[in-house]
């Protein structure tokens, strides 16, 4: 019992150290975290929670996935509105697709929520891929971006297919009458 009492206390201890660290020294700790971990600190205080987010907008990182709401778009939303969140922003890594998604209009008047209170009946789809260019323009100090636009309806094709189509083979036979090909590719 008297164990218990001392990791209790020794626990206590910590944290009430972890509240004296400079916010620099808490910010390098949280961007050695993961996402998800960053995250879950978020509400275990209000200095912490400034931290996490701080660390966690530093290089967001939104894989390929087909979700509703769409990531991306909601990315573009915090960053809308929270310009301090924005500001932090070196690094980002985005995979969207080309498939349309239904977008928040406070998206296009973040600033002006009279404008978006007359919007909000309205439905809105863009394609994740165009909501990217609202994402650039909040986010003045990046250094590096990673874009990898996966093209939904190209993929829907056979891959193999694709290429022969293109070449002018049709179920076998040789593009372009075989002489018309030698003269195309400088044979």
């Amino acid at each position: 019992m008297h164990m218990a009492g001392d990791v209790a206390g020794a626990a206590q201890t910590a944290h009430c150290l972890l509240f004296t660290l400079p916010d620099e020294l808490l910010l390098d700790i949280a961007h050695c975290l993961s996402t998800l971990d960053q995250c879950e600190l978020s509400p275990v205080s209000k200095q912490i929670g400034t931290i996490a987010q701080e660390a966690a907008y530093c290089a967001p990182s939104i894989p390929y996935r087909r979700s509703s709401p769409s990531r991306i778009a909601m990315l573009a939303e915090v960053l809308a509105r929270n310009a301090h969140l924005a500001c932090k922003v070196q690094e980002l890594d985005l995979k969207p697709h080309t498939s349309h998604v239904s977008v928040e209009t406070t998206l296009f008047c973040p600033w002006d929520d009279t404008v978006a209170e007359s919007m909000q009946h309205l439905t809105v789809f863009m394609k994740e891929s165009e909501i990217v260019g609202y994402i650039l323009k909040h986010v003045p100090n990046l250094r590096h971006l990673l874009l990898d636009v996966r093209d939904e309806e190209a993929a829907s094709f056979s891959s193999d297919r694709t290429h022969e189509h293109l070449l002018g083979y049709d179920h076998g036979q040789e593009p372009y009458g075989g002489a018309a090909m030698s003269n195309v590719v400088g044979l």
